[in-house]
């Protein structure tokens, strides 16, 4: 009787124990949005304490619906003066693809149901800003001849997006009734602007977007892409920074995103010439061959593109050419033009694709961080780039393909493949053996108690490093996504685990839709772990995942036994990962409730 009794009492305790366990990690992951949000917002206001969330969140409608009016209408007019040469590339190639198409898009009683901040982010070179937009219109697309309807609907549709913001830290939100970029106004002296292109303003010279002044839309994302933000690190960011004070990310990805959309066009034309002051002159020779007719009298190209991210992946330092490795992940429909039939003819439905862009730039340039954003200009004299195909500046004469004043396309591979792959598994190498960097510009600091900075760990960023590629919520669901198809087929159940387990890592259920459809027609295009040790952090990474609300449920129980079994785990060391994962999780979440209580 007492040792059943004395069993009881320590079972009892034990799972008391872990009932607590269970609750804390729960309890912090439900206040951690809030948390971070919290800091986030009150370290913003500390730089500018005139910042309001409504008033921000006004001009932010204002600009969304001045955006929406002059993408019907073909003409962006002065919003030019508030977008990032990658939303202006982006916008101005879908707009001409509308005219040659002999169509336009309508949106009929268009409003703006509901916004919010979703995200704030900060670094050393800028604030983000990241705005929920849910809004709804009669959406259909009209002959530009005829002005009769061709496609489209008669019922109003809701649809969702997240407009990102950009701003110098050092900025400060203007003085009510003193109108800025999306007025209008130069932010700095106040003058209208005249010529949404220009880069500098006519009257004082200030960059218009350079973020000094006043918000900049860097970015324009369907909610069915979106996900949280990650803070990642970059192997060899922290490097080139110490070399090149101005480098920043935001910059590379904007520039990035302006050649993803000169590639789509280069290709849809058959001509290279909207590429070429973007595109060192070797690759530039190869792309003529491919984007043209071939010896059939045939050439392919994807029209109706749309981009899902573009992240930077590793930083190398050499002589003579510095190089970034940048991941970008799209999806286009294939389409089929004849040289007897130059009608474009649609061949299928979209398909998705992920492409490494590797850019380069002399060793030894230094960016300026005014131009940022402005990375369709010439970075010598900041005109607006012309449209012939010569790779010098119509305006200044200097030739700007090679690397000189910024970065430039050295070729495109699949991101899958060994060129990108294992240039970026050297760099996070070096950057191991060499002792990692006190500071990485690369992840965004989260102020903490007592106003100190610390860096989000990889579970609250959301994302894990292991072997060649960062992996995010999103690869963590592929993952349990080509797991589940071991046997060909998903049950209803398994989908509702999926769902759930889409939730915890910020997946919206159409992106489910979209792996699962993926995974199905055996194009997963995951990395692969190299060994192990790598294989251990990738299990270690799903496992905290699933640990969102403090224990694991039989199917994902199942799921990490499966993955182990696949790297020579035995379900006792699957266990013990798993324990070892929780407790450490546990530990955050009590610091993270600790921190709530602060903000309280």
């Amino acid at each position: 009787m007492v040792i059943g009794v004395v069993v009881f009492v320590y079972y009892s305790g034990n799972e008391g124990k872990e009932v607590y366990v269970d609750y804390t990690i729960r309890e912090a992951v439900k206040v951690q949005k809030e948390v971070d949000w919290a800091q986030a917002l009150r370290s913003l206001k500390a730089r500018d304490p005139q910042f309001s969330e409504a008033a921000f969140l006004t001009r932010a409608e204002k600009a969304f619906l001045q955006i929406q009016k002059g993408w019907c209408d073909h003409n962006l007019g002065l919003s030019q003066a508030f977008l990032s040469d990658g939303v202006m590339e982006r916008f101005g190639i879908q707009i001409q693809e509308q005219k040659d198409a002999g169509v336009h898009d309508r949106m009929d009683n268009l409003q703006v149901l509901e916004k919010r901040i979703s995200q704030i982010q900060s670094d050393k070179n800028f604030d983000t800003i990241h705005v929920f937009i849910r809004a709804s219109s009669i959406d259909y697309e009209e002959d530009l001849k005829t002005k009769k309807r061709v496609r489209g609907g008669g019922s109003e549709e809701e649809f969702e997006e997240y407009w990102s913001f950009l701003r110098k830290p050092g900025a400060k939100t203007l003085a009510a009734g003193k109108g800025g970029l999306i007025e209008g106004n130069c932010p700095n002296c106040g003058a209208q602007i005249e010529a949404a292109a220009t880069a500098k303003c006519k009257y004082c010279q200030a960059y218009l977007r350079s973020g000094e002044y006043d918000w900049v839309l860097s970015e324009i994302t369907q909610a069915s892409e979106w996900s949280i933000n990650e803070g990642r690190r970059v192997p060899g960011l922290a490097k080139l920074v110490q070399e090149d004070p101005g480098f920043n990310l935001q910059h590379i990805e904007d520039r990035s995103s302006v050649v993803f959309w000169r590639f789509t066009t280069a290709n849809r034309l058959g001509q290279v010439a909207p590429l070429r002051k973007m595109c060192r002159e070797e690759y530039c020779g190869r792309l003529a061959k491919e984007v043209d007719y071939q010896s059939d009298g045939r050439r392919t190209y994807y029209g109706d593109c749309a981009v899902g991210s573009v992240d930077v992946r590793g930083v190398e330092i050499a002589e003579p050419m510095d190089r970034v490795f940048v991941e970008i992940r799209w999806s286009g429909m294939p389409v089929l033009v004849k040289v007897s039939q130059p009608k474009p003819t649609v061949m299928g439905e979209t398909i998705n694709f992920h492409h490494g862009y590797i850019l380069n730039r002399k060793h030894g340039v230094k960016t300026d961080v005014r131009t940022a954003l402005v990375s369709s200009h010439c970075p010598s004299c900041g005109a607006p780039e012309g449209k012939t195909e010569a790779a010098a500046c119509e305006y200044c004469g200097m030739v700007v393909n090679d690397g000189a004043f910024d970065w430039v396309l050295d070729t495109i591979v699949p991101a899958t493949s060994g060129e990108f792959c294992d240039a970026i598994k050297v760099l996070k190498a070096s950057e191991q053996k060499g002792g990692s960097p006190d500071s990485d510009p690369g992840i965004p600091s989260i102020p903490g108690p007592g106003g100190s900075a610390r860096k989000p760990s990889p579970a609250q960023a959301g994302g894990f490093d292991f072997g060649k590629i960062s992996i995010g919520g999103q690869e963590c669901l592929r993952w349990v996504v080509k797991m589940m198809m071991a046997d060909g087929i998903i049950e209803d159940k398994e989908r509702d685990y999926l769902k759930d387990f889409a939730t915890r890592t910020g997946v919206p259920a159409s992106k489910l839709d979209s792996i699962i459809s993926d995974a199905s027609s055996g194009n997963p295009d995951l990395p692969i772990p190299e060994d192990q040790s790598e294989s251990k952090e990738l299990l270690r990474a799903i496992a905290g995942m699933a640990l969102a609300d403090g224990r694991l449920s039989p199917e994902e129980t199942q799921i990490l036994n499966h993955f182990g079994s696949r790297i020579g785990l035995a379900p006792i060391d699957v266990s013990m990962l798993v324990k070892q994962e929780r407790n450490r999780l546990f530990t955050l979440a009590k610091k993270t409730l600790e921190v709530k209580k602060t903000i309280s």
